[in-house]
């Protein structure tokens, strides 16, 4: 069997893939996707709500030879010189090589492994169904120090009638272990000593959800949560009794579908973004505006400005009534609510295929990063779009998702159709490669996910969250920036 390794020695440099080969195939490990589970940096699957015991008093017979007593008699005794023997049978099975994804597609008997060393925290879950979008909920426990409780929504992409919207609590999440290096963090967290014996758990809120969610946006101000439907409605939930239940009761609740607002459109989309004051904006073949009150939502106009789909709304992080739009017309499109007319401010020839998602830099607010399924992601500074600020073509396949890190303006996390997340600094210089293949602004290579269709930046945790066809990882890179 072959092990794809995630990573190797953290530095500013981009992190790779490694291949080992074991010529046991009775190490192989299924895993069954549809368990709701952990599983942690070393490997060790957690249940929900309970714990894995480890069997005592038991030793493992291969570890023992037989032995004369002097009696005519033999009895079994520990073999001091076995595990020296098996850990040097076990190199010589493994082949390691580097494995960045790009040549070639992984062969039957490989599966991704990664090192220790090359995250500072890195966790993998899932539930009953794979979900094409995520986004943050504000819970009870909001401390930035470990262990760290995550609270997210997603929405399932299931079979029909078996849609389910997911309001998850992620608690006792430290950091990766590295097993060769027992010291302690700057914020005071021993890898080796207060981690020892904690599990990591998931436990989720589940209610039905009427088709596939396409896309799902949360609004914590209103403890609020927007769907987008393959069906072709928006609808908004009210999801507060349901974080409560999950508060009090913890492990799997399966909770009540509390909707508020719903409105058929036609067509389905994926566009999606809350606004100041509760507003909703909504786009799909429009884009349509959802004015709040103080107590509901009601229709106010349609925007028809774009060609095609749209398929990514952002709000202006300095300007309430500012949005940004792209569309498979291949352009960004930039509105001010506050005009009289239905024309947008501002047209962006962006790309050359479908624009797929946008990002506006919540600390550069003049930039917005687009991605596209010409395998680009570009930035554009609105002060001067004749032009971008910056073009890279890396990825082998069309962009599925974009990113700014919330905490860092020059940070950018991307994923792909090619089943890989990079993550890139754009201060860094673009000065060609630093290895083959490798740019000098690329960081971080993330694989181990198949058909990823959504990625966003934890906003106070410095975390990368990431939903794909096989799992949800969470995980924050080892970047020494002092290697470089």
């Amino acid at each position: 069997m072959k092990k794809v390794s995630s990573g190797s020695k953290p530095s500013k440099r981009p992190k790779q893939e490694t291949i080992s080969k074991t010529s046991d195939e009775e190490n192989l490990i299924y895993e069954d996707p549809a368990d709701d589970e952990f599983e942690s940096e070393e490997g060790a699957i957690i249940h929900s709500g309970s714990s894995i015991g480890e069997a005592e008093d038991w030793e493992d017979f291969e570890n023992l030879r037989l032995e004369d007593t002097g009696t005519g008699d033999v009895q079994l005794v520990s073999d001091p010189n076995y595990q020296a023997m098996e850990e040097e049978e076990s190199k010589e099975d493994i082949v390691k090589e580097i494995w960045v994804g790009d040549s070639r597609k992984l062969k039957v008997d490989e599966v991704l492994d990664f090192e220790n060393e090359a995250y500072d925290l890195f966790y993998r879950t899932s539930v009953e169904w794979p979900c094409l979008s995520l986004d943050i909920v504000q819970g009870s426990i909001n401390s930035s120090s470990f262990p760290y409780t995550v609270y997210l929504a997603s929405g399932s992409q299931a079979i029909s009638g078996d849609n389910k919207i997911y309001i998850m609590k992620w608690s006792e999440l430290y950091k990766t272990k590295d097993d060769d290096k027992e010291e302690s963090s700057e914020d005071g967290i021993s890898s080796s000593d207060e981690e020892e014996g904690m599990e990591a758990k998931m436990e989720y809120a589940e209610f039905c959800h009427q088709g596939v969610v396409n896309r799902i946006r949360t609004n914590n101000e209103l403890g609020v949560v927007a769907t987008w439907s393959e069906r072709g409605s928006v609808q908004i939930f009210n999801i507060k009794e349901n974080l409560d239940m999950l508060e009090k009761q913890g492990g799997l609740v399966k909770s009540p579908s509390n909707t508020i607002a719903s409105w058929r459109m036609g067509n389905e989309g994926y566009g999606l973004c809350w606004g100041q004051n509760g507003w909703l904006y909504a786009g799909g073949d429009c884009l349509y505006i959802y004015p709040y009150d103080g107590a509901s939502w009601a229709h106010s106009q349609t925007l028809t400005g774009h060609a095609s789909s749209i398929e990514d709304i952002q709000r202006s992080p300095t300007e309430p009534s500012v949005l940004a739009t792209c569309s498979a017309d291949k352009t960004i499109k930039i509105w001010d609510l506050r005009t009289a007319n239905d024309d947008s401010q501002l047209t962006i020839n962006a790309h050359s295929s479908d624009v797929n998602v946008i990002a506006w830099n919540t600390i550069e607010t003049s930039q917005i990063a687009s991605g596209s399924d010409d395998s680009t992601f570009k930035v554009w500074d609105l002060r001067f779009t004749d032009k971008q600020a910056a073009c890279i073509k890396w990825h082998s396949d069309s962009i599925t998702s974009i990113a700014w890190n919330p905490l860092d303006a020059s940070e950018i996390a991307v994923s792909s159709a090619d089943d890989r997340i990079t993550i890139w600094d754009l201060s860094v210089e673009a000065e060609g490669e630093i290895e083959p293949g490798f740019p000098s602004q690329l960081l971080f290579i993330h694989q181990g996910q198949e058909d990823i269709k959504e990625i966003i930046y934890h906003p106070s945790l410095n975390v990368l969250i990431s939903t794909a066809a096989n799992s949800f990882n969470l995980f924050r890179p080892s970047i020494n920036v002092e290697d470089e």
